[in-house]
């Protein structure tokens, strides 16, 4: 009994020192102990997945102003009848709403 207790908690000291490998933070306990936690797991930042999100529709919408409709979907149908990353990308770089919203604000603006 005394074994297989002593057993898990090396298995927990080992996991816990495995994860802060990674990094440790301390924090503060409501009492005041200062304790040594691992640091949590990757997070993706949001603002710069947003802001690519971003630049890739306005990009849509330029090139739908700049080549026309006829020419901007002369263009995915080369992409549509290519590789698969080609295929992929035509499904990706196709008009929606929002593309068409920044087209015609370009056309106000030019």
């Amino acid at each position: 009994m005394a074994v297989s207790s002593f057993d898990q908690r090396m298995r927990g000291i080992v996991k816990k020192h495995r994860k802060m490998s990674n990094g440790k933070k301390t924090v503060m306990n409501k009492d005041g102990l200062v304790t040594v936690q691992p640091k949590s797991s990757v997070k993706l930042p949001l603002f710069p997945v947003l802001l690519a999100v971003a630049g890739l529709v306005g990009f849509k919408g330029y090139l739908l102003f700049a080549l026309g409709e006829e020419g901007y979907g002369a263009k995915l149908a080369m992409l549509q009848d290519g590789t698969i990353v080609e295929t992929l990308g035509a499904k990706v770089m196709q008009a929606d709403v929002v593309t068409h919203y920044i087209r015609d604000g370009l056309t106000l603006l030019f």
